[in-house]
């Protein structure tokens, strides 16, 4: 068991209750590369604005998702995950993924070991994108996942903004984030 932070949160990843919705501003994703390129090209955050480029001029492998902290809509009977995306350049696609089998410790290890079901995917500048919360009663976790190979003419840039939590009901509203963390071996 993990504990301290928002909330505690079992090995398994199951969320507890942390209630609010929100507007993001570089929290509401985890920054997790499973494969960087030789350069070391990254999603970075600022204002806000998540940005994603693994151009580099020839054939190099970017493999870049953000992933959410465990959420869960008890009492909404609509939510949703709403944000603007942007395409610069042509080539990359965005997918966006649900999760409720991610143990929540952002490395790409663990990203690779989830269970990762297709939502949508994202093949131009989409401003509004919404994405349906409500189809699951237990905690998810939503993914955005960014691949590219580097070259010139298949690698597009990206930019995740706007980022928020639309719902009917936020009063008990689950986003568990972990941090000053405790780990008790074998609890």
């Amino acid at each position: 068991t993990i504990t301290g932070g928002a909330c505690d949160i079992s090995e398994s990843g199951k969320a507890q209750s942390c209630p609010r919705c929100l507007e993001d501003d570089c929290d509401f994703f985890n920054i997790v590369p499973v494969t960087l390129n030789e350069e070391g090209d990254n999603w970075f955050c600022s204002g806000g604005f998540y940005t994603a480029n693994g151009f580099c001029g020839s054939p190099c492998e970017s493999d870049l998702w953000l992933v959410s902290n465990a959420l869960l809509y008890d009492n909404a009977t609509t939510a949703s995950l709403v944000f603007d995306a942007t395409e610069d350049f042509d080539g990359s696609s965005l997918v966006v993924y649900y999760s409720t089998d991610y143990n929540g410790f952002n490395r790409g290890a663990d990203v690779e070991a989830a269970t990762w079901i297709e939502i949508q995917t994202l093949t131009e500048s989409t401003p509004m994108v919404q994405v349906d919360l409500t189809f699951e009663d237990e905690p998810i976790y939503i993914a955005i996942q960014y691949v590219a190979d580097g070259a010139t003419g298949s690698t597009s840039a990206w930019q995740v903004s706007n980022i928020a939590i639309d719902a009917d009901d936020c009063s008990n509203t689950s986003i568990c984030t972990i941090s000053d963390i405790t780990y008790t071996e074998g609890a």
